[in-house]
Parts: structure tokens; C-alpha cells; sequence
């Protein structure tokens, strides 16, 4: 994988991985580091809590600082794309266990978007959503100079979950 002369992900579009890749190049390749191994542990954590008590497929978008060649970064930023269904269907352990701010203080900066069929009446909800996140991730916030810079991010899919 390969960094800018800025730290960023290059190229700057949305990149597919494995998680074992994934832990390879954001987490292993970067021994020094002082955060991102447990940053990485509560980023699975996180994930097998959604995968037991939300849903097994879905796809999550990994963005921020931890997605550059920062040595110690203070956060993981994810976007969780499942069905609406499994949101709606588990909506109480979803507020409470955001309510609770856990993944927060561990580290993991966590939302979810539900993926909604392109005939349904709130989909234009769903695909702004969509494209909201896709320029969080794929952009930098302003410099001194008042200019963002195209980035990279990750995307890890689990269980062939297609969000298109």
C-alpha cells in the first residue's frame, strides 16, 4: 500500500481488503506504534459485537488518521453499511449500546447507515447518507490554506454483503 508525501492512502478512492490485509498494513507494518494495535483489537471487538448482535454481512468503510501513515493515531472511524431491516429490527441494542459511549472510549468511532432497495420510499435518505460518508471518507478536512486533499479509505466486506 502506498502513502502521499501527506500521510494519505493513496489511490485516493475507495480500497477493498481482507481484514487480514488490513491488519497487516495498518497495524503490523507499524511496530513503533504506540495505539494502533489496540486501536485494532477494539475495531474487532467492535465488529464481532455487530456480527452477533446486529447482523453477519455488511460492509464497513475505514477512514480517518488510522488510514494514513500516522504512527500513532487516536481513533478508528468506521461506517457500518447493513439492511435497514437488521437497523430497525435491533434498534434497542443499538441505542444502548451507543448510548453507553463504549467503542468511543475505546477508540472506535462508529455509525451506522442502512442500506435501503432502490424502489423504497426512503431511499434518497439512504443515498444521501451514502454519499455523505463517501466524501468524509474520501476527503481531508480544510489545511491552513483552506484546501481539502483527496484520500484513500478501506472498505472490508463481510460475508459477501453487497450494499449496491
Amino acid at each position: 500500500m502506498n502513502f502521499d508525501q501527506r500521510g494519505l492512502l493513496i489511490p485516493p478512492e475507495k480500497i477493498s481488503f481482507e481484514q487480514s490485509q488490513f491488519a497487516q498494513i495498518f497495524v503490523r507494518d507499524f511496530p513503533e506504534s504506540s495505539t494502533r494495535g489496540s486501536l485494532f483489537q477494539a475495531y474487532q471487538d467492535y465488529s464481532g459485537w455487530f456480527t452477533q448482535k446486529i447482523t453477519g454481512s455488511f460492509v464497513q468503510w475505514i477512514g480517518g488518521s488510522f488510514t494514513t501513515a500516522k504512527r500513532s493515531p487516536q481513533d478508528i472511524d468506521l461506517v457500518t453499511l447493513c439492511a435497514q431491516e437488521d437497523l430497525i429490527k435491533h434498534d434497542e441494542i443499538l441505542a444502548s449500546e451507543t448510548e453507553k459511549g463504549n467503542w468511543k472510549s475505546r477508540g472506535v468511532d462508529a455509525y451506522v447507515v442502512g442500506v435501503r432497495a432502490y424502489d423504497a420510499p426512503d431511499y434518497p435518505l439512504y443515498r444521501s447518507d451514502f454519499v455523505y460518508w463517501i466524501h468524509q471518507f474520501s476527503t481531508t478536512r480544510r489545511d491552513r490554506r483552506g484546501r481539502k486533499h483527496a484520500r484513500g479509505f478501506v472498505e472490508i466486506t463481510f460475508n459477501g454483503y453487497s450494499y449496491e
